[in-house]
């Protein structure tokens, strides 16, 4: 679900480089603040849920999974009470994005090349 919402805003040569949300909605998305897929968030817990009022975490530490198609918001992995949760309040951690892309990407060092000359 959140590979097609980004790839509705991604531009596409068949269409003029224009993206297909651009098509529909004529004007182009706003893709300053979309996250990235996995990044680190925290999760507002709201003071009705918390045990302790004053003592208990304010927030929960998650992993981003996409946005909700119902409403409007976040869904989340809880890592710590392996649970699934839709939130709207949720603070995202943007220095740990660059490490998410490194690791899919894998070492970021050559690989073993041969080299070959090409003669006209």
């Amino acid at each position: 679900m959140y590979m097609t919402y980004v790839q509705n805003r991604t531009p596409m040569s068949r269409l003029g480089n224009k993206t297909p949300y651009e098509m529909v909605y004529g004007k182009p998305p706003n893709v300053k603040e979309l996250p990235v897929w996995g990044s680190v968030c925290f999760a507002h817990v709201p003071t009705a849920l918390r045990k302790d009022k004053k003592l208990s975490a304010r927030a929960v530490k998650c992993r981003f999974l996409g946005i909700s198609e119902e409403i409007k918001d976040y869904r989340l992995w809880d890592v710590y009470n392996n649970k699934h949760i839709i939130s709207r309040d949720v603070l995202f951690d943007t220095t740990n994005v660059a490490t998410i892309v490194q690791r899919a990407l894998g070492s970021l060092e050559p690989a073993d090349t041969t080299e070959f000359v090409v003669r006209e």
